[in-house]
């Protein structure tokens, strides 16, 4: 016959799962910080002199989309948050 879990072995268990979960999520957290770092250090190097509709793509009719001084912008503001609360 099966015996059921006790609150103490349940509460192990839930515990557990939290931590593997908020694991993962830091990993991936870290992963994404990495991936926009290159993009906030480039746009820091410019400062303020350029415009944010500006395309850093070169209007390339390959891009799927031309990426602005203003995206560069959002990734290091993404950055300096997780920096400023991680």
């Amino acid at each position: 016959m099966n015996k059921s879990p006790t609150a103490r072995e349940l509460a192990d268990w839930v515990l557990r799962a939290a931590a593997d979960a908020l694991a993962s999520l830091r990993a991936e957290r870290d992963a994404a910080v990495a991936a926009l770092k290159p993009f906030a250090d480039f746009i820091g190097d410019c400062g303020d002199q350029l415009p944010d509709d500006m395309p850093l793509t070169g209007g390339s009719p390959f891009a799927r989309k031309q990426v602005t001084v203003a995206d560069f912008r959002r990734a290091a503001r993404a950055i300096a948050g997780e920096q400023k609360n991680g």
